[in-house]
């Protein structure tokens, strides 16, 4: 056999016939699983190609094809093995190209499109060979009206007309119908984001059709293998669809690095024991729901990291192929935080590295506002997030989780407030993404960073609500019916916990609690209107009209956030549809939620309308406490560039940073200009050594932030200083030097160690060293620390800046606990 990536013009463009044999199922795609995904990869392309972004080809599956002897005089004839339902769901699209490029009356793309979808007539023989695809038997009478009918509204003439083809029992017609109505909303501009209104508003249709036929042309492809005459068509059709478990795109991602890095001559059995071995646990193929569907878990992990490492989505569908783009056009950004990886060995372990992060991620552990967090995400039912999650935790945590934090606040007030406001998450991909880009781009990551992106988005599709657009969702919109019970009750949830104060019990909530309406939904037998809704003021006789604005405005209320309370399942038929002054009396016996303790008060002792409206104003205000506005969730900005917990500089080369400008003719580290701004930092007199990479330059900035000092030995002759020293209160608690960043595997720093007889440090390792129980002690990872060991005794090598600074900061706390604050130790 043979297998090859085709375009989809090559495929379809030729003189050809693609046969479905009889024997296969017919047409079952349907909208939901197969037609809406399909669209969703072709707009995006779209999209990007109209408004001038770079379009990357896209994978859209695999065919199998077996070559058909053609009689002379027919056409070239193929047997379509496996893919049959793709081939069928392309042609349709195409069908619904061509026909909208004649409504618009763009010749030129209805003769191009035509090609893809019939072969000309001066050309064939027999009226079937017109066909591009000719499906199997049951669907053919639909394919044909389909193909020959020209829009939809001709196809609903014909089929009153026609016996030959039930639409309801046929999805060929309806796929048409999907496509059809998708491409001319996207020809009008009813799909384009809000954001980018002002940019497509002056694209005119030819634009549009360019922008498609250039996707149609250049980026679709499809791998076709073609079976030669040894191949056995059977026994392969069998093996495509038998009920085995598929390769996922991990396990063919896994087998494209190791067979490059093998490739490269890297010790493949030692990559895979530090980095993979990890990925072959059935908690990474354990399904998890991402979008309508479930993937297993390391797939969507690789596709949260690529989205966040390519800053475009990369949607699970397509990762190998995208991954496959990613390692073979590698795309790196000045000013980056990320690092993208040079070589095999250096992309499997940064997928290590991100992967513990990713964990960190689903077992949050003692991090209670990561656990909050979470706990809120699954009520929005978003992954879009997650991309953005592992590139801020891994920047930030663990030398900076208050910022993490501050940053989770904002995030999860952005995706609460607009759930309230009932505003679309359709854009959330695209949104996050561009986070990354913009506080990527900018080289600082912090809370107010991002409040400043978010403050930037003033389109209803991207836009953070303001307080006033929140107390007004609640006070007029109803909660209960409009959202999911279950987004609903994580608003309850929430205000109950926001309750809680030191007078108040702290207890965690049972998973089984029950949404309450205080006024019930069938409130007619015992909560009667009052008189003055429903009787005239002047003649005090009924009033149907009155009464009728009376009823619409209870049935409005009930179910907005004032009237909502949350109850233990066994409680609540008890409480049931009784009368207030019976319900109230139950309700405060038995809840001891603090979410019920307002009732107790005496705003509560009549529940009628305007009761309701003024505990929904009471609560509005805690939903606004809770999920702060961009004023006050603003946090303290971090210096430019923060230590990364996770990018692989530990795997690149000296050679793979940025060279440190010098004045012209210097080659001393005090030739550097006096910048707080990395590449740069404050001379260091004396140093005599190999300028130091921007590696190096970044992790002197970080420790120097965080008040450590770094500095140069003044004993001996100049050519001896050749080191930095790292110091806290004059102890000399490790070292750096051009031996260690200019590897080509660098390290952030070499550990020093006490004596154990004098307050005073040294190089070496004590005696009976033991990694593995040292990374334990100190909370770090073992892979990130390396025992050099040479006739003089060991050392300890750290191989990254967050762990540096981790290990640092601890020399600093048992420095401090040594000497008091009046202290001054000596080295």
């Amino acid at each position: 056999m043979d297998a090859n990536t085709r375009k989809l013009e090559r495929i379809f463009d030729q003189t050809i016939t693609y046969q479905i044999p009889l024997f296969q199922r017919p047409y079952v795609w349907k909208k939901d699983d197969n037609w809406e995904p399909l669209w969703e990869d072709i707009q995006t392309l779209l999209d990007k190609h109209l408004r001038g972004a770079k379009v990357h080809a896209h994978f859209l599956g695999a065919v199998v094809l077996e070559q058909l002897p053609n009689p002379t005089g027919s056409i070239e004839s193929r047997q379509v093995i496996d893919g049959q339902q793709r081939f069928t769901t392309l042609q349709l699209f195409l069908m619904a190209a061509r026909d909208l490029a004649g409504f618009h009356r763009t010749n030129k793309y209805v003769e191009r499109f035509t090609d893809l979808v019939a072969n000309r007539r001066s050309r064939i023989d027999h009226d079937d060979e017109v066909f591009k695809v000719w499906p199997t038997n049951s669907n053919r009478a639909a394919f044909r009206l389909v193909h020959e009918a020209g829009s939809p509204e001709k196809i609903n003439e014909a089929l009153k007309r026609s016996r030959d083809v039930d639409e309801h029992a046929n999805n060929i017609i309806g796929a048409y119908r999907f496509f059809h109505t998708q491409l001319a909303d996207w020809f009008k501009g009813r799909l384009d984001d809000d954001a980018d209104a002002e940019l497509l508003s002056k694209k005119t249709v030819d634009d549009r059709f360019d922008s498609l036929w250039h996707v149609v042309k250049e980026c679709l492809q499809v791998v076709v293998i073609d079976l030669d005459k040894e191949d056995e068509t059977q026994v392969i059709f069998e093996t495509l669809n038998a009920r085995g478990e598929d390769l996922l795109p991990a396990d063919l991602i896994k087998n494209f690095l190791f067979r490059r890095a093998a490739a490269d001559n890297e010790d493949v059995e030692r990559l895979y024991d530090n980095h993979w071995h990890q990925f072959e646990t059935s908690w990474w193929r354990e399904e998890v729901k991402q979008g309508r569907i479930k993937r297993p878990r390391v797939d969507v992990f690789i596709s949260h990291y690529l989205t966040m490492m390519m800053r475009e989505e990369v949607k699970a569908s397509h990762l190998f192929n995208a991954f496959k783009a990613f390692v073979m056009r590698p795309e790196e950004i000045d000013g980056s935080l990320l690092v993208v990886p040079k070589t095999a060995a250096d992309h499997i372990a940064q997928l290590s590295r991100y992967a513990e992060v990713f964990k960190a991620l689903f077992a949050p552990n003692h991090h209670a506002r990561l656990q909050t967090f979470l706990l809120r995400l699954e009520a929005v039912d978003t992954t879009t997030v997650f991309p953005f999650l592992l590139y801020a935790y891994a920047e930030l945590v663990p030398h900076a989780t208050s910022e993490f934090d501050a940053i989770l606040v904002l995030v999860e007030s952005y995706l609460m407030r607009r759930m309230i406001c009932h505003l679309t998450g359709k854009h959330y991909n695209r949104y996050f993404v561009d986070l990354i880009r913009t506080i990527d781009r900018n080289g600082k990551l912090s809370a107010a960073a991002v409040s400043e992106h978010m403050a930037k988005s003033g389109a209803d599709s991207i836009r953070y609500p303001d307080d006033q657009s929140v107390s007004t969702a609640l006070a007029e919109s109803p909660l209960y019916g409009r959202l999911a019970q279950a987004k609903v009750r994580a608003i309850l949830e929430a205000l109950d916990a926001h309750a809680y104060a030191s007078k108040s019990e702290a207890q965690a909530l049972p998973p089984d609690l029950t949404i309450e309406h205080v006024m019930p939904q069938a409130w007619a037998a015992h909560w009667p209107l009052g008189k003055d809704d429903v009787l005239d003021p002047v003649t005090g006789a009924p009033d149907p009209i009155r009464e009728q604005k009376a009823r619409q405005r209870r049935e409005r209320l009930i179910n907005t956030l004032g009237n909502l309370s949350l109850i233990t399942g066994s409680l609540n038929p008890s409480l049931s549809n009784a009368a207030w002054a019976d319900k109230r009396r139950e309700l405060l016996k038995f809840s001891r939620l603090n979410l019920t303790r307002y009732f107790h008060e005496a705003e509560a002792d009549d529940w009628n309308e305007a009761a309701i409206e003024r505990r929904t104003a009471y609560l509005s205000e805690q939903v606004i406490q809770i999920w702060p506005g961009l004023v006050q969730a603003g946090a303290e900005t971090l210096p430019r560039h923060p230590a990364s917990a996770a990018p692989a500089l530990a795997s690149a080369s000296q050679n793979d940073y940025l060279a440190v400008p010098l004045a012209a003719g210097a080659d001393r580290l005090q030739a550097c200009p006096d910048s707080g701004d990395p590449p740069f930092v404050p001379a260091l007199p004396g140093y005599t050594g190999s300028a130091p990479s921007a590696f190096a330059w970044r992790v002197i900035h970080m420790l120097k932030d965080h008040g450590f000092k770094v500095d140069v030995t003044t004993q001996g002759p100049n050519s001896q200083r050749k080191t930095l020293h790292i110091s806290w209160r004059n102890v000399r608690i490790g070292q750096m030097s051009a031996g260690l960043w200019g590897r080509k595997r660098p390290y952030a720093c070499l550990y020093r160690f006490w004596k154990d007889t004098a307050p005073f440090s040294i190089a070496k390792a004590p005696h009976g060293f033991d990694k593995q129980v040292f990374a334990t002690e100190h909370g770090c990872d073992p892979d990130l620390l390396h025992v050099n060991s040479d006739y003089s005794g060991s050392y300890l090598y750290v191989q990254d800046e967050a762990t540096s600074l981790h290990l640092m900061q601890e020399w600093a706390r048992k420095i401090d606990a040594a000497f008091g604050a009046g202290g001054s130790p000596i080295n």
